[in-house]
Formats: C-alpha cells, structure tokens, sequence
C-alpha cells in the first residue's frame, strides 16, 4: 500500500505541475497566434505601398493569416488554456488529499482498510477529472515533461525530506 500510495502521490502531483504549464503555454502560443493574425490584418489595410513592391510577400501573408483565422476554433491545444488550468487546481486538490492521506498512513494513525479505502476514492476522483476534460488532451513534449519531471522531484523532496 504504501508503495502504490506514494507512486499515485508523485504522478497526480506530476499532472498538477504538467497541465498549469500546458495552460501557461497554451495562452502564450494563443496570443502569439493572435498577435500575427491582428498584425496580418491590419497591414494588410496600411501597407499599400508595401504591396506595391512586395505583392507576392503581402498576399501570402494574408492568405496565411486567413487559413490560421478560419483553423483556430480547430486547434485543440490553443482553445483548452482554460480547461488545463482547472485540471490542474483539480489535480493539486487531490494531491493535498493524497499527502494528508500518507502522512496519515506513514505515521499509523490510519489502519490498512482505511487507507485504501480513502486511496480508491482518491483514484476515483482523478478519473473523473480525466472522463470531465477528456477533450482537452495533452500533448507530451519531451522538453516540458523532463522540466515538470524535475520540477515534480523538487517540490516532493522539500515536502517529504
């Protein structure tokens, strides 16, 4: 039990940290996103002279940024900077759970039945967090998830050392 808690301990921590900087990115990209649409619109309007001298340039731009503008309702990860921030206050509740739940484990105050008991309910409840957002899906970034790796190490480590 006590392996099986702290693993599930480590992981729903893990997707705390990993869906709060999915959000973070996705709101960031989102806005670069809407920065070049907003810039490809409005010079298209101001830049007659440009267009002038560079009209192959200019029509690509704005045919990009006509083909992005129609996409963006399409792309997942750019609409669910909402949904992975609310995971995540989701995710961090449970793992405050699950840290009441080994302190209470580790130092006897809860017998074996309880305990589990408690851990299934937890488990329970993250897979309802997971059936509740399983639109939002999360892509796994090889550079993002050794950060949130590490990030995930240090912040057990200052809690449970």
């Amino acid at each position: 039990m006590r392996n099986r808690l702290w693993n599930n301990l480590s992981n729903i921590k893990f997707k705390a940290l990993y869906t709060n900087a999915l959000s973070r990115r996705s709101v960031f990209i989102g806005n670069i996103y809407s920065f070049f649409l907003s810039f490809a619109s409005a010079s298209s309007v101001a830049a007659w002279a440009i267009w002038k001298q560079y009209p192959v340039t200019w029509a690509c731009i704005v045919a990009v940024s006509q083909v992005l503008h129609l996409a963006k309702p399409y792309i997942p990860f750019i609409k669910c900077d909402k949904e992975f921030l609310e995971m995540s206050f989701e995710f961090e509740k449970i793992y405050l759970e699950y840290e009441k739940l080994w302190f209470d484990f580790e130092s006897g105050r809860l017998k074996h039945e309880d305990a589990e008991n408690r851990f299934y309910d937890l488990r329970t409840r993250e897979n309802d967090i997971e059936k509740m957002h399983k639109y939002a899906q999360c892509p796994k970034w090889t550079g993002l998830l050794e950060a949130i790796q590490q990030e995930t190490y240090t912040a057990l480590s200052l809690n449970f050392d």
